[in-house]
């Protein structure tokens, strides 16, 4: 698995790949897409707000014409960790009562589509409310995401949820270059990173 998304992710930077990318910081990612010389900007639903804020653009951007869609093969990154409420096991019985009031609360339909409206993402098992659409509607890059989520969509974890941090801080962002510019093929970057791993143990 892991060296078929190497190979993926090897061919996708080495045929649309920018020049700039090796090394780069995010605001160089996002000037050179705010710039048009980038076509993809692989980004969350925070960026949004900004995409579509007309005193963001210059060189001829447009935000306008940007869509949304879940890329490559209808795989979409979904974060476990970022939107999850929890509550301390020392509590005492009346704090967890509120708890899971409030988490019952938080998880109503309305509130979900509140969220929603407010953060971005999607909710693929919600079905949505009419109200909700009409909203989502005025949101032309939310309306993209809801609706290019499909039963065959996959979701997969971010890939610093699945492994070490110490290792995609550090060995994993150090081997990419290798493999980005073919000097590494997949298999071999593969196997480096579980050297790296190993090491870890």
């Amino acid at each position: 698995m892991f060296i078929e998304a190497f190979t993926i992710l090897q061919k996708l930077f080495q045929k649309n790949g920018w020049s700039g990318a090796i090394g780069a910081t995010y605001p160089d990612a996002a000037n050179s897409f705010y710039a048009n010389q980038t076509a993809i900007l692989p980004d969350g639903t925070w960026i949004i707000a900004k995409i579509l804020d007309p005193t963001d653009w210059a060189n001829g951007f447009d935000g306008t014409k940007v869509v949304g869609d879940y890329y490559p093969e209808n795989v979409a990154i979904a974060n476990p960790y970022v939107y999850d409420w929890m509550m301390s096991a020392n509590i005492t019985k009346e704090e967890e009562e509120l708890a899971l009031a409030f988490f019952e609360f938080i998880n109503r339909p309305e509130e979900i589509e509140a969220f929603i409206l407010a953060e971005g993402g999607i909710a693929p098992n919600l079905e949505y409310s009419e109200n909700f659409k009409q909203e989502l509607s005025k949101n032309k890059l939310l309306t993209d995401f809801a609706n290019n989520a499909n039963p065959d969509t996959k979701y997969v974890p971010y890939f610093h949820d699945a492994i070490n941090a110490s290792l995609f801080t550090g060995d994993f962002s150090n081997f990419l270059p290798y493999l980005y510019n073919g000097q590494w093929t997949p298999e071999k970057f593969a196997e480096e990173l579980t050297k790296a791993a190993k090491a870890l143990q």
